[in-house]
């Protein structure tokens, strides 16, 4: 019979567990916001009936301490970001039955692979998921700021003063650099590529996904730093957290240049980036995260320092597509293969 059970953790708010008892030599927990209710009902008979499932429905990662105590029991996991901010060596082995692991998340960067793979431990992850999803999502921050489309609804809101200006400007003139050709960046710069006047990529191995598209010029971050009107960040990040431009390249930036940043946050100098909007070296940044309490613009900034909270991948096209592929990882995993 299923039973439901709370628990109050040392992170907050409390999780929610939903247990599924088949009496199954094989164990799986789903971290996921609403546990259960993240699962398709298919999905989830199909998974009941192969292993001993256990839900967790939280909505803020938790703490170190609290993830291993709650996954140790379990030979399987299926993730996501909400579960955990950093998945570390440590934490690995601090989970001696873990078998495999399924994360819904296209970045892997925030788990310790070089781990798992000393372990003989797979992990499946989502690379294609939402490649569309965020690929729309920078062209649509692209359009948006060029054109001023949300300060002229704020505007008519009269929710900014009226000294705000609305006046934009057109790509057809632009050129747009986009640092990161991999699946996202090849496909943001075919979206683009017939609204501007050029297209840059810089990456270190373009030829990765095969020859660029007609019309994309390749070259090096320093070139397209100084030579675009948009920069859009698309690379993704490794585990050992590093830099994508180094501290003096970013005076190549000019007043024109807004940057546009779909991938991790950690990628650049966000402290940085939002000093020089505020200095007026650069037109705007715009970045896929949380709004930190010294990003608050003022008057003269409204506009032109704009985070989306991590929602680049938010549609139901992307979800869907996920969710399916996350529990089919998992089943995966759970059949031994």
């Amino acid at each position: 019979m299923n039973h439901l059970q709370t628990f109050q953790l040392p992170s907050r708010p409390p999780a929610v567990f939903h247990t599924e008892d088949r009496r199954s030599s094989v164990s799986a927990l789903i971290m996921s916001a609403l546990g259960a209710d993240s699962v398709p009902p298919g999905l989830r008979t199909q998974l009941d009936h192969m292993a001993g499932v256990r839900y967790l429905a939280n909505l803020k990662p938790l703490e170190p301490e609290a993830f291993v105590s709650l996954a140790r029991p379990f030979q399987y996991l299926a993730i996501t970001r909400r579960a955990v901010r950093r998945l570390d060596g440590g934490m690995i082995d601090a989970l001696p039955r873990l078998k495999g692991l399924s994360v819904y998340s296209t970045g892997l960067e925030w788990i310790d692979l070089e781990r798992l793979q000393r372990r003989g431990i797979p992990v499946l992850g989502l690379p294609d998921y939402c490649t569309n999803a965020v690929a729309e999502t920078a062209l649509g921050l692209i359009l948006m700021t060029a054109h001023k489309l949300h300060l002229r609804y704020l505007k008519s809101l009269h929710a900014i003063p009226e000294s705000v200006s609305l006046c934009g400007f057109e790509l057809q003139y632009c050129r747009i650099g986009i640092i990161g050709y991999g699946r996202i960046g090849r496909l943001l710069a075919k979206k683009v590529r017939p609204l501007c006047a050029e297209v840059l990529i810089a990456d270190e191995d373009p030829h990765r996904y095969g020859p660029p598209e007609q019309g994309i010029a390749v070259t090096d971050i320093k070139t397209l730093l100084s030579d675009c009107d948009f920069v859009v960040v698309c690379a993704s990040q490794e585990f050992a957290e590093k830099a994508l431009i180094e501290q003096r390249d970013y005076a190549l930036l000019s007043p024109r240049s807004v940057v546009v940043n779909v991938a991790r946050t950690s990628l650049l100098d966000h402290d940085l980036l939002v000093k020089m909007v505020k200095k007026q070296q650069i037109r705007a940044y715009l970045y896929d995260d949380l709004m930190r309490d010294d990003d608050r613009p003022n008057e003269r900034e409204y506009g032109k320092i704009v985070p989306i909270g991590h929602t680049a991948w938010y549609t139901e096209e992307a979800m869907a597509s996920g969710t399916n592929t996350w529990i089919n990882n998992l089943i995966t995993l759970c059949k031994g293969k």
